[in-house]
């Protein structure tokens, strides 16, 4: 098999020199590079677990929470609230349309699935948000009682 390749294996962006204590922030945290050059790979080095670092240690263990964790705990009741209110009374008054009931059937039937879908929505959507709360609250009490590994940086 013929090794014909002309294009480089690794992107532009890998290809920047970064320093060991370059720390580079984007909208969703940050990236704290450990290495003075990238490893032999094609994906640059990145350390989402760095909780403290300065000119003395770097703590290893205790990054920064991700952000997915909000977006599940939020994103998921909001996302299940507006499905059940909105889109489950739509699919429902579609096979209404497709085997041709009259139009009173069709919005008496979207009707009852919108208020059964709210009455249920209403005690449910909260308890969920508040479950995800609760998790989040009890993973955050366990985090603060971990010691996370202490690199001296003094000494490489």
């Amino acid at each position: 098999m013929l090794n014909n390749h002309h294009e480089p294996l690794v992107d532009a962006q890998s290809e920047v020199i970064r320093r060991p204590d370059d720390v580079e922030p984007f909208p969703s945290g940050r990236i704290t590079y450990l290495a003075p050059l990238p490893l032999p790979t094609a994906i640059p080095p990145y350390g989402p677990h760095i909780g403290e670092l300065n000119d003395g240690y770097m703590d290893f263990g205790l990054g920064l929470p991700e952000v997915f964790t909000w977006q599940l705990i939020f994103g998921g009741p909001t996302a299940g609230a507006f499905m059940i209110i909105v889109l489950f009374p739509l699919v429902t008054g579609l096979p209404g349309i497709i085997f041709g009931y009259g139009n009173g059937a069709i919005w008496e039937s979207m009707v009852g699935v919108f208020e059964a879908g709210y009455e249920n929505q209403s005690i449910c959507g909260p308890l969920i948000l508040l479950i995800g709360l609760g998790v989040w609250h009890h993973a955050h009490k366990k985090r603060l009682s971990l010691i996370p590994t202490r690199f001296n940086r003094q000494r490489r």
